[in-house]
């Protein structure tokens, strides 16, 4: 017997209306053969309180998916590994620059200066550290409830370097939209997309996105 919330009201609702249902992706741990990503589709019903189901096991095929969505994701990492690697750069060179001087001069405002500005640069490059990890994760199955203009600025500062290297000007206008569920390794990937091919629509010179 496979327990699933979603097959229960599927079958609660054949039994209601007659009717075969679409099919449907469920995932049930089997004790000998593990956990299996099952198409079902209930194709009838045999007596009151008992359905006929159709199973296809697509396990394999899933998980081929997936590798090749995890494929993708770390190829677009690599293609902005340079940008990302130029903004450490600078990051750490600020932090180098302003420490020498204004240790040099003893000050006290100068050093409380060079404080914040290392703070600031550690922050951000944390940032791009968090951004890279939330898009690299393998897990495409799970789903977390967040803000989408959070994941676009995500996004944003993992391939804000390179937008700036090909004069892409960045206009951001984003409305208050409530949290959803979504799953965040996916919608980065999408809107990592879209900027990415908007950027290649443009002329030599650049344009405004």
């Amino acid at each position: 017997v496979i327990k699933n919330k979603k097959l229960d009201r599927k079958v609660l609702e054949i039994f209601r209306t007659g009717e075969v249902s679409d099919e449907m992706e469920v995932r049930y741990n089997f004790s000998k053969a593990g956990e299996k990503v099952l198409m079902l589709k209930i194709v009838g019903i045999i007596q009151e309180g008992e359905a006929l189901l159709l199973l296809n096991d697509i396990t394999d095929k899933k998980h081929l998916e997936e590798q090749l969505i995890f494929t993708e994701r770390m190829a677009v990492v690599g293609q902005l590994a340079a940008g990302i690697s130029h903004e450490f750069n600078n990051l750490l060179a600020v932090i180098r620059s302003s420490t020498e001087f204004y240790g040099k001069t003893g000050r006290k405002n100068d050093i409380i200066t060079a404080y914040r500005k290392t703070i600031q640069c550690v922050d951000k490059g944390s940032e791009i550290v968090k951004s890279l990890f939330s898009f690299s994760k393998r897990n495409v199955e799970k789903k977390e409830k967040t803000y989408i203009s959070n994941l676009i600025e995500d996004v944003l500062s993992l391939i804000k370097t390179d937008l700036d290297k090909n004069g892409v000007e960045l206009i951001k206008e984003f409305d208050q939209i409530p949290p959803i569920l979504v799953n965040i390794g996916q919608i980065q990937q999408v809107f990592l997309n879209i900027i990415i091919n908007a950027k290649q629509s443009f002329p030599e010179a650049g344009g405004r996105l």
